[in-house]
């Protein structure tokens, strides 16, 4: 990563990671620029896909340490499962669409942080999500923002390398506060996926008071028994 873009996030985490106005930098209004930017985030996974994770979750004074397996349609939905090192299943999810379940979770911990915190965290990072107008924005070090609006009010920040047009850092802001930003690291290329892919990332939800640290790659196959359904636990 260049390390303009380090320094700017390593800043920006200085000084809190709490707050972002679009309106603060300048609005590139060439349309080619923006669609080429726009592609470029549409197009980092491909429309199905399936990744092995390294998950390390960092919640309420615990960690969690295990291995995950993620399905995912970016246009219906996905389907993921933790691991713990001896063998255990800790975490399972489904999306479809905006239906978010979690069908099996660590005893004791509530049910929002999962269904309204990870699960959003997921779809931010992997799905298609609908929006209602995009811009492009530039800082006076060049540095450049893609903007996604969402009907919801919400935007999601894309701050993007200059090289490739993917993100270095993304961040989701709701009424002028950051409620997540996550840090893309390593990218890499995987076998059979087009763009470069983070192979490690660290994701922060300010809303839910988590940290999640991942390290990935794509995969062609998930055992069977990794996605089984379990008998639901969570209440």
């Amino acid at each position: 990563m260049n390390l303009k873009y380090i320094v700017a996030i390593v800043a920006l985490c200085l000084a809190g990671c709490k707050s972002y106005d679009y309106a603060d930098y300048m609005e590139i209004t060439d349309n080619l620029q923006v669609l080429s930017c726009g592609e470029a985030i549409n197009e980092r996974y491909p429309q199905k896909f399936k990744m092995t994770q390294r998950v390390v979750l960092n919640i309420g004074g615990k960690q969690y340490d295990f291995n995950g397996y993620l399905l995912v349609d970016r246009d219906k939905g996905f389907r993921g499962a933790g691991f713990s090192d001896i063998g255990g299943k800790v975490f399972d999810v489904s999306a479809k669409g905006n239906d978010f379940k979690a069908l099996l979770k660590p005893d004791g911990m509530p049910l929002n942080p999962i269904t309204k915190g990870m699960m959003k965290d997921i779809e931010h990072l992997y799905m298609n999500i609908p929006y209602e107008r995009r811009i492009l924005t530039e800082h006076e070090d060049g540095t450049r923002d893609f903007i996604e609006f969402r009907a919801d009010s919400n935007y999601d920040v894309f701050r993007l390398n200059k090289n490739d047009n993917l993100p270095a850092l993304s961040m989701t802001v709701r009424d002028g506060k950051i409620i997540r930003e996550v840090v893309y690291k390593n990218y890499q290329k995987f076998k059979g996926i087009k763009m470069p892919v983070p192979a490690s990332l660290i994701l922060t939800n300010n809303d839910w008071n988590y940290q999640i640290e991942i390290n990935q790659s794509p995969s062609v196959a998930i055992p069977a028994a990794a996605l089984a359904k379990p008998t639901e636990n969570p209440k």
